[in-house]
């Protein structure tokens, strides 16, 4: 049957992607995005601040010192680096995990809020 489980099933991570801010680099930097992609449109939480991300994700490697977010699209959600670490995430390498309903997590749900919350992981992150 169309649609799966009753009551719909969460948005799935099906992109990540880094861009560079002014592509005249090959390092990761300020301002330099990664964008998460999901499949279906979601419910939107807060992420304009790293703790509000940061209760909705987890990442395999460090990101940044400090990071912004919004959501460029009911699907697309884009994260800013504010300030980087010193050992970048990797292209390939790095994802990131939505914390489902994790102690204190900010839970990620369809649109119609009628999912369970979303605890998938994106594909490895591609770009530049």
């Amino acid at each position: 049957q169309e649609g799966g489980t009753v009551g719909g099933s969460p948005p799935m991570p099906i992109k990540f992607v880094a861009s560079d801010a002014n592509d005249s680099d090959e390092i990761y930097s300020v301002d330099d995005t990664l964008m998460l992609t999901f499949d279906k449109a979601t419910n939107t939480p807060p992420v304009s601040t790293r703790p509000q991300i940061d209760s909705l994700l987890t990442f395999s490697q460090e990101i940044g010192v400090d990071y912004t977010g919004h959501w460029q699209n009911m699907m697309e959600l884009v994260i800013q680096i504010i300030e980087t670490v010193a050992d970048p995430p990797q292209v390939g390498e790095l994802k990131a995990t939505l914390r489902g309903d994790d102690a204190g997590a900010t839970p990620l749900l369809n649109a119609e809020l009628t999912s369970p919350p979303a605890a998938s992981t994106s594909p490895p992150l591609s770009g530049s």
